[in-house]
């Protein structure tokens, strides 16, 4: 079985696979909210395509790894697959066959990316597998494209059914919302490494902003606002770092400081647009935040009518906020852990599962939308462990690195940038929601954890 698998990867080539499966990403999602909006919810093509593509990576990383680390992913996915047929079990004691695809749906969604990740780490490592940034750059471009060109078409799908935003033609706002997240410090640091295709980095750039401000979902925007101020941080530090000779120390502080006013003239004129975006009006709405505005008064004897009109406007906003902390979050969280507490021993331990009864019927189960909620309660606290596990393992060798190497690693624009790709998309978790349990985004998250941790033990080449 080896001798056959050797000859196999010979003929494969699996860098380009992977490449490929990156950039199809924008497609697929079109693809499956298409077919899911207009001829059937259960035709989710990206689950097939992307579970494919899990069980074929698993089985390939099986036989390619060394012995060591073939055992250990055997035992994690032994555990997995164990826990894997009590939670299902215990979901058709539950419910019966009611239900048991959205079941089996909701669990394979939700282990994606352990999984996913967990088999990559050999892939790369055999095949000294790097993705260029260019690669992560145009999956993004083709995820903002997709906005905009919808926006400008008037095909683009809401955001909200009752606030602005639009999501071009793609399915959940806070999948795309994180992909974008979390590949844009990759543009970024394309941008500050002055890769070739700076005019192509910069359209892209322009694009991202565009679709942050569009969508209207607060993740991605806060996400920005983060990834300009880490962006500034790297220019500062690289401006004052002294390892280079003193000539080349003029021209990289020149070089920094250069980008760094970019960097703020980018952020000015961003939130310029900000107040007008459907993001700005949807915070206003529901944070009670005012933006400044250039008001134009073209009309002197309305100064009574608009006051009349800024009073039902705020006593409107008023009202929505108070509806938006009613439908919110801490609503479904109160709702799931109540029905967690009420579970019985074999559910608190493997889940209660992704269907509930409400009303004497069974129905899918309403998601908090905070991953770490979710899985704890959907998939128990077996789940929860098990989940978690491997990205556990990755932060203590990531901080080891760190400490190792903390001089390097402090002046590492790479380093900084990949380290706050991660940092957004574990706190989106929390915020937004369908982060870690979302195959969408699994790809591009596992692929910058791993690369992360092989440029921290292998620096020489950063």
């Amino acid at each position: 079985m080896k001798g056959i698998m050797a000859k196999m990867t010979k003929k494969i080539n699996i860098k380009k696979i992977i490449v490929f499966y990156i950039l199809i990403q924008p497609i697929i999602d079109v693809i499956t909210s298409l077919l899911v909006r207009n001829v059937n919810e259960m035709l989710t093509l990206g689950i097939f395509v992307r579970t494919f593509f899990m069980i074929a990576t698993a089985i390939y990383a099986f036989f390619i790894s060394d012995k060591k680390y073939r055992i250990t992913m055997l035992i994690y996915y032994a555990i997995l697959a164990i826990y894997l047929i009590l939670f299902l079990v215990n979901c058709y004691a539950n419910f019966g066959m009611t239900g048991m695809f959205t079941q089996i749906k909701g669990i394979v969604k939700t282990f994606y990316l352990p999984i996913i990740f967990i088999a990559l780490i050999p892939i790369f490592k055999k095949n000294d597998i790097k993705i260029e940034n260019k690669t992560i750059i145009y999956a993004l471009f083709g995820y903002a494209l997709v906005i905009l060109l919808a926006r400008i078409f008037g095909v683009a799908y809401n955001t909200y059914p009752d606030k602005k935003g639009t999501i071009g033609l793609f399915y959940a706002a806070n999948e795309i919302g994180v992909i974008m997240s979390c590949t844009a410090p990759i543009l970024v640091l394309s941008l500050i490494n002055g890769e070739k295709g700076k005019i192509f980095n910069f359209i892209t750039l322009a694009l991202y902003i565009f679709s942050v401000l569009e969508m209207g979902t607060k993740a991605p925007f806060f996400g920005a606002i983060g990834l300009a101020v880490i962006t500034l941080i790297v220019c500062v530090i690289k401006f004052f770092n002294n390892a280079e000779s003193e000539n080349s120390q003029k021209q990289n502080k020149m070089k920094y400081l250069k980008k760094g006013l970019v960097t703020i003239g980018v952020i000015i004129i961003s939130f310029i647009f900000v107040p007008y975006s459907p993001v700005g009006k949807n915070i206003e709405l529901t944070n009670g935040v005012t933006f400044p505005k250039i008001e134009f008064n073209f009309n002197k004897n309305s100064e009574t009518s608009g006051e009349s009109d800024t009073e039902e406007k705020e006593e409107e906003k008023e009202e929505k906020r108070q509806d938006s902390l009613i439908s919110g979050r801490d609503d479904f969280l109160r709702d799931n852990l109540e029905l967690y507490k009420n579970a019985n021993v074999k559910s608190k331990i493997f889940g209660i599962g992704y269907m509930t009864e409400k009303w004497y019927i069974v129905q899918p189960l309403k998601l908090i939308e905070m991953d770490y909620f979710d899985i704890v309660i959907c998939d128990g606290i077996a789940g929860f462990i098990l989940y978690f596990i491997p990205f556990e393992v990755f932060a203590i060798l990531v901080i080891k690195e760190l400490i190792k190497k903390f001089k390097k690693a402090i002046v590492s624009q790479e380093v900084w940038f990949m380290i706050y790709s991660i940092f957004i998309s574990f706190v989106a978790a929390l915020l937004a929601g369908h982060v870690l349990t979302a195959p969408a985004s699994g790809i591009f998250i596992s692929v910058i954890l791993i690369q992360l941790l092989f440029k921290l033990k292998d620096y020489d080449w950063m």
